[in-house]
């Protein structure tokens, strides 16, 4: 299953070796992803040079440098919502500080999210301008999953109408669209969107 941490504007999923920020993949080198999951992991603890560089680097000879160069990129990239999550603690090492979420990903979303829009295109948000999110169908035994799927849609609407990026439509305006067999661009026209956002997930 698949192993995610969110904090701040941050989430970190391990089974996919992705960081977004914002909901936007933010690219890390292999040993950098690793560096910042062994921090990530060890929440609150104080980890040591040598301890960070035999777990990262395992066989192979580096120098501190090179610990040093990660961590400074690192810093970098998750200072853009002003916080410091990594801190050097003198003649000791580095400890990663931060109000930690963790989910176990009991979850698995089968097919990767996609925005349809007039003439069968696929677009990002940065080019539409409204979108509705439509309640996620159970590829499982739809006993129960109703109600979760549609849970899914509002945490991703929720997220969505937090970026201000776009104009999403309220879980309400959904949610007669949680058993139609209705074509995607004709739920659009109903909801006068420009693109609709589905989904099925799989326990």
């Amino acid at each position: 299953m698949a192993k995610i941490y969110q904090f701040g504007k941050f989430v970190l999923n391990l089974q996919e070796q992705l960081l977004t920020a914002d909901g936007r993949a933010v690219h890390l080198p292999t040993k950098e992803f690793e560096t910042l999951q062994m921090l990530v992991e060890n929440n609150g603890k104080v980890l040591s040079k040598d301890e960070m560089m035999t777990a990262i680097w395992k066989d192979t000879f580096v120098e501190e440098s090179n610990l040093a160069q990660y961590i400074s990129r690192l810093r970098k990239i998750l200072n853009i919502d002003g916080n410091q999550y990594i801190k050097t603690i003198s003649k000791r090492g580095y400890r990663f500080s931060a109000d930690v979420q963790t989910s176990d990903g009991d979850v698995v979303i089968q097919r990767r999210l996609r925005l349809r829009v007039g003439g069968n295109e696929t677009r990002t948000l940065g080019e539409i301008n409204s979108v509705a999110v439509l309640p996620f169908y159970s590829l499982g035994s739809p006993e129960g999953d109703e109600f979760f799927g549609l849970g899914i849609a509002d945490a991703l609407i929720t997220q969505l109408t937090r970026t201000g990026q776009v104009i999403t439509r309220p879980t309400a305006s959904v949610l007669k669209f949680r058993s139609a067999d209705k074509d995607s661009m004709a739920i659009a026209d109903l909801l006068n969107v420009d693109a609709i956002l589905e989904g099925n997930f799989q326990r």
